[in-house]
């Protein structure tokens, strides 16, 4: 049961790393700036980071001790918990990646309390008018590249 467990818990994370994937694929097939979405990947790259070490290290409790040796039915397993920091590292580091993503979300607080100090101007169509990151409706929406895991 336990086994189960664990294995329901790498599906969901490695689940919502792919909804996460797909949200951020989306978002530059629809033309979002560059500069908007470099928090968004640099936390995407974090959360991928985090769930790949996670899995690792649940199927190396899972397999046991044959996941510490290069033969047998865990060497799949001693492989990628061996690389799981190797992978994590070149893209940049977990806490310069997060540092990226809390300056810019504090830039863009400060940018909309700004905005709300100031009158806001209107849109022909009665909305605000700010930026405002597309995000899918439907699954159909959806047709940003798919990724693969």
């Amino acid at each position: 049961q336990m086994i189960r467990w664990k294995l329901a818990e790498m599906l969901r994370q490695v689940e919502a790393l792919h909804d996460y994937n797909e949200r951020v694929a989306f978002q530059y097939k629809c033309g979002v700036p560059d500069a908007k979405l470099g928090a968004q990947c640099g936390m995407l790259k974090v959360f991928a980071s985090k769930t790949f070490e996670y899995c690792a290290r649940e199927a190396s409790q899972v397999f046991g001790g044959s996941s510490l040796v290069r033969d047998g039915p865990g060497k799949l397993v001693e492989r990628l918990y061996r690389e799981v920091r190797a992978s994590a590292i070149p893209g940049g580091s977990e806490e310069v990646l997060l540092d990226l993503a809390a300056r810019q979300a504090i830039g863009q607080s400060l940018r909309q309390e700004k905005q709300l100090h100031s009158k806001p101007k209107r849109s022909p169509e009665g909305k605000d008018s700010q930026d405002v990151i597309p995000q899918p409706t439907r699954a159909s929406d959806a047709e940003a590249p798919k990724s693969k895991l």
